[in-house]
């Protein structure tokens, strides 16, 4: 049977409707366009949805005021605080770092950017297990910081180091990518 007549006979004997191969590559493309918007649109729908929805059901003056209390007031210090302190470690210990990768080549660099870039595969609540296995009390390294006499667990401590175990490999992508393009 020939694909590109517009009227064909199927094994039935029954006549078939086909439209000429370049109207069913205008016909998919417009359905892979369709399903592409409606796709991104909820996905922009399920990221903006949140935060209108805060604008929208809590009165303005709510919120500032929200801002104001002592818990509100405790949580941006602290998220502050440690933030800074997460961003300098990422920068004092990621930019060597990077530079070295970067100049690494074949299987070995490849590993490196393998590894450099598995926190942002890992679930949180893994992250978060690993975390606390390497770092808690009971963990790889937890009786090194009692016999310090330094607590981690449920400590500002703690949070620093959530923040650079998900920050870090943000930082060292860019930072490997732009020391390549400079060598």
């Amino acid at each position: 049977m020939d694909q590109d007549a517009p009227l064909g006979e199927g094994t039935s004997g029954a006549k078939e409707l086909r439209l000429p191969a370049a109207a069913e590559g205008a016909v998919i493309d417009r359905a892979f366009r369709a399903a592409f918007v409606v796709t991104t649109g909820v996905a922009l729908l399920f990221l903006l949805l949140p935060i209108v929805a805060v604008f929208l059901r809590v009165p303005p003056g709510e919120l500032v005021s929200a801002l104001g209390s002592d818990a509100a007031q405790d949580a941006i210090r602290v998220t502050a605080e440690t933030n800074a302190v997460a961003m300098a470690l990422i920068l004092v210990f990621g930019t060597p770092t990077a530079y070295w990768i970067s100049t690494r080549g074949g299987g070995m660099r490849d590993i490196l950017v393998t590894l450099v870039e598995l926190p942002l595969v890992l679930p949180p609540a893994v992250a978060g297990v690993g975390l606390l296995v390497a770092f808690g009390r009971a963990g790889l390294l937890g009786g090194t910081f009692d016999v310090l006499g330094v607590d981690i667990a449920f400590t500002k401590i703690a949070v620093i180091l959530a923040v650079t175990f998900v920050a870090s490999p943000f930082y060292l992508r860019t930072a490997i990518a732009a020391f390549e393009a400079v060598d």
